[in-house]
């Protein structure tokens, strides 16, 4: 994440303006000649081991933290679909700063559209209960968690947040209209 590491006070001072900027445009350029042949990052799922036919189960949308990898992410859940009783989708963050990162930011929007297509696609899945529609996010995935659940509320019944922040601010409405929901 070039921007982020630019943006560092102290790697500026301690490693000097230009050396991080040179390094930051060597390795963007590598970045954009590879990135090209970069494998594709569909959303992981996770289902309970002993699956009923005959039952939707809830739908637990994990969003890992900024900078980080979705494939580890859900390595740390697996099993906790079986602890939980649900279908769990990690989808990978939707900015991607290399073959192995990406993140969350602040891109609401974009986020907001990609866990629409999620939900919209494991909507199709006749085990899923897309009337049982929880976030789990983690760091930046718990912003984005938060943001969605307050703009979406009648879509979201559950947010799960650990080692992360709320947006820095939130209208009354939004709040309202989340607890019109019983968004817990």
């Amino acid at each position: 994440n070039f921007d982020l590491l630019l943006a560092h006070p102290v790697l500026d001072t301690v490693l000097g303006k230009r050396w991080l900027d040179s390094v930051c445009i060597h390795w963007s350029k590598i970045r954009s000649r590879e990135i090209s042949g970069w494998r594709l990052q569909p959303t992981i799922i996770l289902r309970p081991a002993n699956l009923d036919p005959n039952k939707k189960y809830p739908l637990v949308i994990a969003l890992h933290g900024g900078n980080q990898n979705y494939e580890v992410f859900a390595k740390r859940l697996d099993r906790l679909q079986d602890t939980l009783g649900a279908i769990i989708a990690i989808p990978a963050g939707i900015h991607r700063f290399s073959e192995i990162s990406n993140s969350w930011d602040d891109d609401t929007q974009c986020g907001g559209r990609k866990i629409n297509e999620v939900i919209a696609e494991l909507s199709q899945d006749l085990q899923v209960d897309s009337n049982d529609v929880s976030l789990l996010g983690y760091s930046q995935g718990s912003q984005m968690a938060y943001s969605y659940a307050l703009k979406y509320p009648e879509k979201i019944r559950i947010v799960i947040a650990f080692s992360g922040f709320s947006p820095a601010v939130v209208s009354d409405e939004k709040l309202e209209r989340a607890s019109k929901y019983k968004v817990k």
